[in-house]
């Protein structure tokens, strides 16, 4: 049941997106047109970084493999849903598959061949092979691309460290990352 759900959920999701019926003979052409729109859309909103231009997003959409959606029970759908596909304004702008794609382009700007290398990043995410942490999810190919899960701080018996070190805090959890603070150091 969780598998029906689910594709269930995906056709809601589907036309919350590009406006289409997933039963429509030209659902791929939709599908793949959303996720240059994804793109370009969150580069102009500010929310994506725009260095994802620079990518041959023709190659990028038509590496997109949409049968790999159903690998995805309803729960699954619904946390992709609710908590990471990217959003303007409250409105979604990501299909699951265009997600998986753009967290796969945030890891591989850096790469000298980052077309491949997003391919190749892709294929583990959207075959489930290896999904990575939260703050990745959220964070990869955004303008703010903190990609830690973790982070330890350690305060020095200091009054101005100590305040530092509430700032440093505060930055760090704004954009997801744990935090484990030492204060060892901190006289009885």
């Amino acid at each position: 049941y969780s598998y029906i759900s689910g594709r269930l959920f995906l056709t809601k999701i589907f036309k919350e997106i590009t406006g289409e019926s997933i039963n429509n003979p030209n659902k791929e052409h939709f599908y793949r047109k959303s996720f240059y729109y994804a793109i370009q859309k969150g580069v102009e909103a500010g929310i994506f970084n725009k260095r994802l231009l620079e990518f041959d997003l023709d190659k990028l959409a038509t590496g997109l493999k949409l049968e790999r959606d159903e690998l995805l029970q309803y729960m699954g759908l619904q946390t992709l849903h609710e908590r990471y596909l990217a959003k303007i304004n409250g409105k979604r702008l990501e299909l699951p598959q265009c997600f998986w794609m753009r967290v796969a382009m945030g890891l591989a700007l850096n790469e000298k061949d980052k077309e491949e290398k997003a391919l190749e990043f892709y294929d583990l995410f959207s075959l489930l092979k290896y999904v990575p942490s939260t703050p990745t999810l959220f964070h990869s190919g955004t303008v703010f691309p903190q990609l830690s899960s973790c982070f330890l701080n350690t305060v020095e018996d200091d009054l101005k460290h100590i305040f530092k070190t509430y700032l440093d805090t505060a930055l760090m959890s704004k954009f997801s990352g744990g935090i484990a603070t030492d204060w060892t150091n901190i006289r009885a």
